[in-house]
């Protein structure tokens, strides 16, 4: 499961970086803490996924109530608007989702 929060770090930094060049260290630090922070619930959800135990719906409910959880605060720090930070947010929870919807796919094709 550290891969995939590996390519989830890597693959939302890519996100802040075409962003907030300027205050991207503060925001890995912030997402960094977020993923740590959510690995045991990020790794159950892929394994529910994977099992059929949860579907994409079920995982998109469960994103909403992390968005509630993911704060950025180097973004309100630097002045960043709620609405500039909370599209960030979302796009960063949509990476999430995606991500765990293509592991669990990619795993119940390896097992076919």
């Amino acid at each position: 499961m550290s891969t995939l929060v590996d390519d989830l770090n890597q693959e939302i930094s890519g996100v802040l970086q075409g962003n907030l060049n300027t205050y991207l260290s503060g925001v890995k630090s912030d997402l960094k803490s977020f993923l740590q922070n959510n690995q045991t619930q990020i790794s159950m959800w892929a394994a529910q996924l994977q099992s059929g135990v949860i579907g994409k719906d079920d995982l998109n409910d469960n994103m909403l109530n992390l968005a509630d959880l993911f704060k950025i605060t180097s973004l309100t720090e630097a002045g960043i608007s709620a609405i500039q930070a909370e599209n960030i947010v979302n796009q960063i929870l949509d990476i999430i989702s995606n991500k765990l919807v293509n592991f669990a796919i990619g795993a119940i094709v390896a097992a076919l």
